[in-house]
């Protein structure tokens, strides 16, 4: 059990705080007992690839996972504009509506067309 202790202690690995919940396991019961039961040991060099990573924790004996808020990193996507349903797929108005959009908006960035999309998208749904 030393050699391990040592071995941790020369690794200098930092525990990520956690985020949302400061626990991962709960009995769920009337008197609930909380207790961190995982986390996640990063070595400092990891820290300085992905400077705001934080560890998000899910109470009932569920796994953690590591996120990160940095939008420097090339894993942080964006936000999903709008919802995408399979039976849209074939709707010839929305398909027509969106490609008239997409037409007019030739050279325009994607994220302000996305949004147009989603209006578009919620307009053909509310006349259905």
């Amino acid at each position: 059990m030393n050699a391990f202790a040592e071995f941790i202690d020369d690794l200098e690995p930092i525990d990520l705080p956690a985020h949302g919940e400061n626990f991962t396991w709960s009995n769920l019961k009337e008197h609930p007992s909380f207790s961190i039961l995982d986390r996640f040991l990063i070595s400092p060099e990891f820290v300085s690839l992905w400077p705001f990573l934080f560890q998000k924790s899910y109470q009932g004996g569920f796994p953690i996972t590591i996120q990160s808020y940095s939008m420097l990193t090339p894993y942080n996507w964006a936000p999903i504009p709008f919802k995408w349903f399979d039976n849209w797929v074939g709707d010839k108005t929305l398909d027509g509506n969106i490609q008239g959009l997409c037409n007019t908006a030739k050279g325009e960035r994607i994220m302000p067309i996305l949004r147009k999309c989603k209006v578009v998208a919620k307009d053909r749904v509310n006349e259905q």
